[in-house]
């Protein structure tokens, strides 16, 4: 049966069944995230320890290590509209997927063939920090097609719903790594996870890259895409500057957008069982304790879906920072003190819940309904480039906080959390003084608002 919505895109399969074909795309997003998690102690044992680092630089290259992956994504999310419009939707969902394919492999073995006499750690360490790099590549590229490709095969009316799709694949797919990570280190020992968990936590990556591209063959062209190349134009398409609108709507979407990564949430994702070990917990249990974290953010985002459409977009935004906030100070309060319990536990699961039930789907919603649709695009992807930019700094400096001699003896360390409380209120306070509600508002009413600025 075909199927038409209200902007006349005809698809053959439903729009439904395609919206949760593509979000698979976000359930892979999610897990290369959060599978680095696990990896921590094996890339401490194969490529950081052999080089003898002095000071705070282990801290350093452990914190490039982790973030890598983000470092690419920069430039992926940059060129992705880019290659999405030359060679369609469907071919760069699938170019994702084999380059998570390969990429999983080469990073779980990156000294193999290597011979020891001939610097096995540096170059294995080079080769690993390259595949990583291009996992980020992909990582960027899914980020901004996959709801891209969701927005031009829904109809209308359920258009916020099926786009917010694309954040329950980015939560499953997080849930899955930890769940994973667990079974791999259950599997063993320390000493097992030191010298091959650590890899097949990486390349368990590759079965779902897999199972991703035959369903991907399956997936339809975007019926925008066709009519685009299909078509011929006469006259160009209206251009609009950025600017056109004033600057306060750029700088308001692009500070939802970036600095999302502020509160510190994806740290707590890819450093988990590091977090929860300080509180005092064995290796076994902080794998365990990351399943709670997992299947809270997964609980709390289906409740977000549909509260998102009842509830004002900048009223949850900003209850959110709140409620954050303050659990991010307390566990700063408990490290400080040196309080080790189920306390600590509750608090990052409270956080975690928090930020799925508000910043996780508003940050998309609101950042993207604030904007005109003349500079919609063009704002929305410096926005997702800026978010991987924070993500990558904020990643790679929380090793590098936590490890720190003179900020654990005057903070005990609590000062990273501390340091992310603070920054929370950088967002917020923009959102506060310069957003308004979108909720119910069409885009010709938010166009006229910003024109009357």
């Amino acid at each position: 049966m075909v199927e038409k919505n209200e902007e006349e895109k005809v698809t053959r399969k439903s729009p439904t069944l395609l919206a949760i074909m593509a979000a698979a795309g976000s359930l892979l997003f999610g897990y290369h995230l959060a599978q680095i998690s696990g990896v921590v102690p094996g890339l401490s044992h194969y490529f950081i320890e052999p080089l003898d680092l002095k000071g705070n630089s282990s801290n350093l290259l452990l914190g490039f290590l982790v973030s890598a992956a983000l470092l690419g994504s920069i430039p992926g999310s940059l060129f992705a509209g880019k290659f999405a419009n030359r060679f369609g939707r469907k071919s760069s969902l699938l170019l994702v997927t084999i380059l998570f394919f390969i990429t999983s492999f080469i990073s779980a073995w990156p000294q193999l063939g290597i011979h020891a006499s001939e610097g096995k750690s540096i170059i294995g360490l080079l080769i690993f920090v390259i595949s990583r790099l291009v996992s980020g590549f992909a990582l960027g590229m899914v980020s901004a097609i996959v709801p891209l490709y969701i927005s031009e095969i829904s109809p209308v009316r359920k258009r916020g719903r099926l786009i917010g799709l694309s954040q329950m694949g980015i939560v499953v797919g997080i849930l899955l790594a930890y769940i994973v990570n667990y079974g791999i280190e259950s599997m063993g020992n320390q000493k097992f996870l030191i010298d091959v968990g650590w890899r097949y936590m990486l390349m368990a990556e590759s079965i779902l890259a897999l199972i991703l591209f035959f369903l991907f063959i399956n997936l339809e062209e975007s019926p925008h895409f066709i009519k685009q190349t299909e078509a011929v134009c006469d006259k160009p398409k209206e251009r609009v500057s950025i600017s056109f609108y004033g600057k306060l709507v750029v700088i308001l979407s692009f500070c939802v957008f970036a600095f999302q990564p502020f509160c510190g949430m994806n740290v707590i994702f890819f450093y988990a069982p590091k977090i929860f070990a300080m509180s005092g917990a064995s290796i076994h249990n902080s794998y365990m304790q990351t399943l709670f974290l997992g299947g809270i953010n997964f609980i709390a985002t289906i409740f977000a879906l549909k509260w998102v459409d009842h509830i004002g977009r900048k009223k949850l935004y900003l209850l959110g920072a709140l409620g954050m906030f303050v659990c991010i100070s307390l566990l700063g309060v408990e490290i400080y003190t040196g309080y080790k319990g189920i306390f600590m536990l509750i608090l990052v699961l409270l956080f975690i819940a928090i930020f799925a039930l508000t910043w996780g789907p508003v940050t998309w919603i609101y950042a993207s309904e604030v904007l005109p649709p003349k500079i919609r695009p063009q704002v929305i992807s410096i926005g997702v480039a800026g978010q991987w930019v924070v993500n990558y700094l904020f990643t790679w400096m929380f090793p590098v906080l936590a490890g720190s001699k003179m900020l654990n003896e005057l903070f005990n360390h609590a000062f990273p959390f501390w340091f992310y409380a603070i920054m929370i209120l950088i967002p917020t306070l923009v959102v506060m003084f310069l957003g308004f509600e979108t909720r119910n508002k069409t885009a010709n009413e938010i166009e006229e608002r910003w024109l009357k600025k």
